[in-house]
């Protein structure tokens, strides 16, 4: 999200930086508990045994410590693989990071209203990218131009509202981030030309700070009204006396198994919901697995607030639509973080009181948990049976909450990673 202003000043304050400068750095899973350089969690991916089988480290699945016997054999078979074969990836210190410039009165003004930020490499680097192929192979193999130069850490609206002030003052560029698992570049820097001024198809010119507006201490839930089937995420306000429990970047694993264990669910699981967050569904318009039954999250979205280099955008009527005027809502989806920062947090579950009304910002449709969750699965001859099926199922509206279809190969694949074999050897050969 840009600046209200587009051109530097003529007394631009930026310059190249010297010794790292932070405050207040908090304690953040993506710094401690994820990889820098790949999907996931540090402590969990696939190690081969003394025996060569494959093995998954961990502690978070089912299948950490298992091993799978048969997917070594089945690569080597049908992709070619050889286990002696090791392109290891570079050491996060020598992954080169390109110099942050910066934007002294803007660090100044940051810390003289207490606002945590840091512009350490290690910081930088990894809000610098989503999870691209061409992001992974940047992080393992090469560098990136151009990174953020700053990362600065709200934890409530009002916080955000005071970074965005900021930026305007100062002309600095701000980024917003949520779990960093955007595949559309959504994070990625615009970069600085060099002496020579040469642009390429791929950099923008953008001389002035970029910061990471980093929403992860966001990440708390405010109520839960059973009457209405709603869920609302605000900031926390001290003064209601509230018991914080989750906030404004909650990731949807989290959020789910709150809602789970009040008997609820929210019924969106893309297949990042283990990392991805509330806030990054609303602006990348995300799809789920379970559309079918519960709607993508343009169709579960009730309300939002929305912080722009202009000001507040919210509105005050609490329903699922209204009828006059166009919905800002539409604008907001999958708007990438180019006009503004989605700002919901939450708190302990309670039930809605219209006090409260000065502090909310998102709100989403939930569901009763299912009575009975059942699992099954077909298998069709040839993949034109499989898309006919799926069609009638379409055309009798008969559709479970998610259906999907994977050629032979795949589901080999699948079975071949199974810790205990299944016979589907004459099904599938």
């Amino acid at each position: 999200m840009p600046s209200r202003r587009s051109k530097t000043s003529p007394n631009d304050p930026c310059r190249m930086a010297n010794p790292i400068q932070q405050h207040n750095v908090p304690t953040s899973y993506r710094d401690n508990k994820l990889k820098w350089n790949g999907w996931g969690y540090k402590d969990s991916y696939f190690e081969l045994t003394k025996n060569n089988n494959v093995k998954f480290a961990g502690d978070k699945y089912e299948i950490c410590g298992s091993t799978m016997s048969h997917i070594r054999p089945w690569l080597e078979k049908n992709l070619g693989g050889d286990v002696n074969w090791k392109v290891p990836g570079q050491n996060r210190a020598d992954c080169k990071v390109p110099t942050a410039l910066v934007n002294q009165p803007f660090i100044d003004a940051l810390r003289a209203v207490g606002l945590s930020y840091s512009n350490a490499p290690d910081h930088r680097l990894v809000r610098a990218h989503g999870q691209t192929m061409h992001d992974m192979m940047m992080l393992r193999y090469g560098s990136f131009k151009r990174v953020p130069d700053l990362v600065v850490w709200p934890r409530s609206e009002h916080d955000v509202t005071r970074i965005v002030d900021l930026a305007n003052a100062h002309d600095v560029v701000i980024i917003p981030i949520g779990g960093g698992t955007s595949v559309s570049h959504g994070v990625e820097c615009p970069a600085v030309l060099d002496s020579n001024r040469r642009l390429t198809k791929h950099t923008v010119d953008e001389p002035r700070v970029i910061c990471s507006l980093d929403m992860a201490l966001m990440d708390k839930i405010v109520w839960i009204d059973r009457a209405n089937l709603l869920c609302r995420a605000e900031n926390h306000n001290p003064s209601l006396n509230l018991n914080p429990n989750f906030k404004a970047g909650i990731v949807g694993s989290v959020l789910e198994k709150a809602l789970n264990d009040e008997g609820y669910t929210c019924g969106h699981e893309p297949d990042s919901i283990e990392f991805s967050t509330l806030g990054g569904w609303v602006s990348t318009r995300a799809s789920g697995m379970k559309k079918n039954k519960y709607g993508n999250i343009e169709d579960l979205l009730v309300h939002v607030n929305f912080v722009t280099s202009r000001g507040l955008i919210q509105k005050q009527c609490q329903v699922p639509r209204i009828s006059c005027g166009p919905d800002l809502h539409q604008v907001i989806l999958g708007s990438e973080g180019t006009m503004g920062v989605i700002t919901e947090n939450i708190n302990n579950h309670r039930l809605w009181h219209p006090k409260d009304y000065r502090n909310l910002q998102v709100t989403i449709k939930i569901f009763p948990l299912p009575e009975v969750k059942r699992y099954g699965s077909l298998v069709f001859p040839d993949i034109d049976h499989g898309v006919s099926f799926f069609r009638e199922v379409a055309a009798k509206r008969c559709q479970p909450a998610s259906l999907r279809l994977v050629d032979n190969q795949q589901f080999v694949m699948e079975l071949e990673q199974e810790i205990t074999k299944t016979d589907f050897t004459e099904i599938t050969e």
